[in-house]
């Protein structure tokens, strides 16, 4: 008796018993090399999220500089610059006030001064001498900075005139205090350089 041809058309199929073979040794060490792979890519890929995530963060702390060296300078452009075309009829400095008011918090302070003292001296000095102030900030600086609060170094130069007469320029160092109030940047507080010695 001659076994059947398994291509023969009268070839008897073979009985399925419903058993699986085992993995031989070669097939579960590829296994395992594959998994090993896909661990150490997972482990590639939580790197680079994490490192992606601390460079948004990076990036959104350089923005937040950014934005309150800008709204400093922004200020005191503003507070440091008047002239007699700011009084209106009552000889009061309207329009300086409209343009400080809105970057300024409630409270603020210069030097020790509330913002309607400091602008009441200029209201008198302004209608009385024709005086005039112009600053330009030159350089800016974040000294601190947190989710709700900044200080901002600012430097530059002032110049004006009073009675028609130009004053000499003279330079400036300014501290500003500023605060996140409604998520938006207003200044609280400045001071003279110096005092960062006494704060």
């Amino acid at each position: 008796m001659t076994p059947e041809d398994p291509t023969s058309e009268n070839a008897t199929p073979a009985h399925d018993t419903g058993a699986r073979p085992t993995g031989s040794p070669r097939f579960r060490l590829a296994l395992a090399g594959v998994l090993a792979v896909a661990l150490v890519a997972s482990v590639v890929w939580l790197a680079v999220a994490a490192t992606g995530r601390d460079g948004g963060a990076a990036a959104n702390n350089q923005s937040v500089r950014e934005t309150v060296m800008v709204r400093a300078k922004e200020w005191m452009t503003a507070f440091g610059s008047y002239s007699p075309e700011d009084l209106d009829g009552k000889q009061v400095l309207t329009a300086y006030r409209q343009r400080v008011e809105p970057l300024i918090a409630t409270g603020f302070t210069c030097g020790g001064v509330t913002f309607e003292e400091y602008a009441s001296a200029l209201d008198r000095q302004v209608a009385a001498q024709k005086f005039t102030m112009t600053t330009s900030v030159e350089r800016t600086g974040v000294e601190s900075l947190d989710d709700d609060s900044a200080v901002v170094v600012l430097s530059g130069q002032v110049a004006g005139g009073r009675d028609g007469k130009a004053v000499e320029p003279r330079d400036f160092q300014m501290l500003v205090d500023l605060q996140r109030i409604d998520g938006s940047w207003q200044v609280a507080k400045c001071n003279d350089v110096d005092s960062r010695f006494s704060r």
